[in-house]
Order: structure tokens, then C-alpha cells, then sequence
């Protein structure tokens, strides 16, 4: 049987957006949890299902197709190229898609519009 990782402490979430934060001190898992929700680092045993879909068991290249059409990052610093506007970062990850520009940016629009920041 893996850790517990009862010391962490859901801080927000959004029901329908997915969207939540996570507190806990220092070595309790959180980094580590994100990582396995996100399908960077995988579980030492049991299932990791998110939104009904299994993902322990998917192959690196599938896992890399479902991270990119269902998880998004926001880290403490934001790595943002400061050449972009927000927007534009936003966009950035999308051009490795195949989605159409329109199509692209009205996703990236959509994912802006809980900010106070304009969109492009």
C-alpha cells in the first residue's frame, strides 16, 4: 500500500472548470500528486482515473495526446516569453496542434476569459 498523501489541503475548485489549488507543507505530495494527475510521473500501483478515463495505463505516446487536449499548467513563475502578450502566451502551445487559427483562438479567448487581461 502507497503513501496517503493526507496532508495536502484542496484550497479551491471550480466545479465544470477543473480548475483547483493545493496547499501543504513541504514533502507532503503535492508536486508529486499534480504530477501523477497530470500524467507526468506515474503511480507505483492502482488505477489514476480523471474525468472516467484510465490514463496509468496508457502508452507515452497516448498520454501525450491526452495531456494536451485536457490538462493546462500554471506554475509559480510563469514562464511567459516576454516578447508575447498573454494572450499570444496562451496561444503558444496550441500552434503544435492541429487546430485551425479561428479555431485556436477561440479556445485560447476562452481560456482567457476568467482574466482581467485582453484578448488578441
Amino acid at each position: 500500500m502507497g503513501k496517503r498523501l493526507s496532508r495536502c489541503k484542496l484550497l479551491t475548485r471550480h466545479p465544470g472548470r477543473g480548475i483547483f489549488g493545493l496547499d501543504g507543507p513541504s514533502g507532503s505530495g503535492k508536486t508529486t500528486l499534480l504530477n501523477i494527475i497530470a500524467g507526468i510521473d506515474r503511480a507505483t500501483s492502482g488505477e489514476v482515473s480523471i474525468d472516467g478515463t484510465n490514463i496509468a495505463g496508457m502508452s507515452e505516446r497516448d498520454l501525450t495526446h491526452w495531456r494536451n487536449q485536457h490538462i493546462g499548467f500554471v506554475f509559480q513563475s510563469f514562464n511567459l516569453i516576454p516578447v508575447l502578450t498573454a494572450f499570444e502566451n496562451v496561444e503558444l502551445p496550441l500552434l503544435l496542434t492541429n487546430l485551425s487559427k479561428s479555431r485556436r483562438r477561440n479556445r485560447s479567448r476562452r481560456r482567457c476569459a476568467w482574466s482581467d487581461f485582453r484578448t488578441g
